[in-house]
């Protein structure tokens, strides 16, 4: 059974997303400054108001903002406990990440279309 800290890529990933992304996912970071500066996932609607949150995109939210914001082939694999998510999309090559978390392949990949799409901006 998955924790709730095994549902989201990990903070140092999340924090790569641009602004205005994700906005509305269910779980969030929040920095805590007690013992050395900490970040805690948790759910959005328990995140305290006023302080700056990092969106922290489950899997499926991140296979369903592929599918709706990109013309893309998704192909997610399981081989030998690596989780490996490509995707082909018009007019960009094919990109694949490869991770034992699903959820941190699946960013990558996304994070990457984000690259490519602002390039073609």
């Amino acid at each position: 059974m998955k924790t709730l800290d095994s549902l989201a890529p990990p903070p140092e990933l999340c924090k790569l997303i641009p602004e205005g992304k994700f906005v509305e996912s269910a779980l969030v970071f929040n920095y805590h400054e007690c013992g050395g500066g900490h970040y805690t996932l948790i759910e959005r609607r328990y995140a305290p108001p006023g302080k700056p949150l990092i969106p922290a995109p489950t899997l499926q939210e991140i296979l369903v903002a592929i599918a709706s914001s990109f013309d893309a082939r998704i192909t997610c694999e399981h081989h030998f406990g690596l989780w490996s998510i490509d995707y082909s999309y018009y007019p960009m090559e094919a990109f694949a990440a490869t991770e034992d978390n699903p959820e941190i392949a699946a960013l990558r990949v996304w994070l990457e279309l984000e690259r490519k799409k602002r390039e073609q901006q």
